[in-house]
């Protein structure tokens, strides 16, 4: 059964399924989960209703509204649907968006800062591999390693878990970098790195990490 993915760009996204994700795009395609460019504005409970997963990717100098994040939240915990937050270094001031106010309403905020790693990394600091994901989740279930490419790293404030998190080398050491939360019938899933899934860049969706 293929499911439908409504990669907004509505919020002038960093990342654009046509563009520098046309790879993830492709393997998505693939394997029956099928993505689309999703301009509504503003975004509302009935517009989503075709779609199974919400994606932001790195919304750029755009913010969510407040009634938008009522209808996300809405068709998230009414209908069952599955939102995916993806930011970057900085996160909501490095970018001037406000991901944050949304994904705390899942228990989860995007914390403004930068991972780094000295000693665990593919070539910079600031692409670091790491390799603790607990506990084991379907979302890191056989992966040894990722590279967690100019990505910032994350909190939790209320129910929601982390499944991936940085080295003792890093800093910030030991922090949540991935996050998940079940909210009533939808779920959530936060990642501080957008880069993980871009095409042709080091540390990107191709990488061997």
């Amino acid at each position: 059964m293929p499911y439908y993915i409504a990669f907004d760009i509505s919020k002038k996204e960093r990342a654009k399924i046509d563009d520098n994700y046309s790879d993830l795009r492709d393997h998505l395609t693939a394997n029956d989960l099928i993505p689309y460019n999703f301009l509504e504005t503003p975004i509302t409970h009935d517009s989503l209703k075709p779609y199974d997963i919400l994606v932001f990717a790195c919304p750029d100098f755009a913010k969510i509204t407040s009634q938008e994040m009522i209808e996300i939240e809405n068709w998230v915990r009414q209908d069952g649907g599955g939102l995916l937050l993806l930011s970057h270094a900085g996160g909501d001031r490095g970018r001037n968006s406000n991901l944050s106010d949304l994904s705390q309403q899942f228990g989860i905020a995007f914390e403004n800062d930068q991972v780094l790693d000295e000693e665990n990394n593919i070539g910079m600091e600031n692409m670091p591999v790491v390799s603790t994901f607990n506990p084991p989740h379907p979302i890191t279930n056989g992966i040894a390693s990722i590279c967690y490419r100019a990505g910032c790293s994350l909190s939790i404030l209320g129910n929601a878990a982390s499944i991936a998190m940085s080295n003792e080398t890093s800093d910030p050491f030991s922090c949540a970098l991935i996050c998940v939360a079940e909210a009533d019938r939808g779920r959530v899933c936060a990642i501080g790195s957008y880069e993980m899934f871009r095409n042709r860049i080091g540390g990107g969706l191709q990488n061997d990490y």
